[in-house]
């Protein structure tokens, strides 16, 4: 049990998100340009505050006031606070992204955006998938939106981060259901709605 815990808050959906944004960075990188010039100043922190800091002081406000129990969020209904929290976070990161100004590093600006509004979407589709009555797995459908990012714009640099990113799903699949967060169909449903909510917006606006 112990390390099914481990890997539902070392791979949580905040975590997913940031990794995202170091693929896309890795992604551009070349000797040409040094790692510390291919992003603005503030982008990592931006990052951070909004899909990281933001929720949790949110939902530590929230924890501490009563409105809810923990962090953990088990309860469907009790989800429906949260999301909107997630969202405002995750609107703030987007448009911090677009008002940010971009060296001449080829197309990782519309990349990263592009990776922020994919995000913005999942957290959508899955709070509206929990507001109709189906408590849908964010750790699934985080892992999974990882994974599409991935396997279209990765997928011509190594193989390795594909793999990588189909091990870290397969992981937190099997503890989210080891440690009965989720059942089969929650977990299946959120990682339908991370994947193909993601790759459609990537085909969008980066194909």
């Amino acid at each position: 049990m112990l390390f099914h815990r481990i890997i539902s808050y070392v791979f949580f959906p905040g975590t997913m998100a940031i990794l995202g944004f170091v693929s896309i960075v890795i992604r551009f990188l070349n000797s040409k340009v040094p790692f510390s010039e291919q992003t603005p100043t503030l982008f990592w922190p931006a990052i951070l505050l909004g899909y990281v800091v933001f929720p949790l002081v949110v939902l530590s406000i929230f924890i501490r006031l009563g409105v809810l129990k923990d962090i953990h969020l088990y309860d469907r209904k009790k989800r429906n606070i949260s999301y909107p929290v997630a969202i405002a976070g995750a609107v703030g990161v987007y448009f911090s992204l677009t008002e940010m100004t971009w060296s001449s590093t080829g197309s990782i600006a519309i990349y990263a955006q592009t990776w922020s509004l994919c995000i913005l979407g999942v957290l959508s589709v899955i709070w509206l998938i929990n507001f109709l009555g189906l408590k849908a797995s964010a750790h699934a459908a985080g892992c999974a939106g990882f994974l599409a990012l991935n396997a279209v714009i990765n997928n011509h640099v190594a193989e390795g981060f594909i793999i990588g990113s189909a091990c870290i799903f397969g992981l937190v699949y099997a503890s989210r259901r080891a440690l009965s967060a989720h059942s089969h169909i929650e977990l299946v449903t959120g990682s339908l709605a991370g994947f193909l909510v993601t790759f459609a917006l990537i085909i969008q606006y980066l194909l």
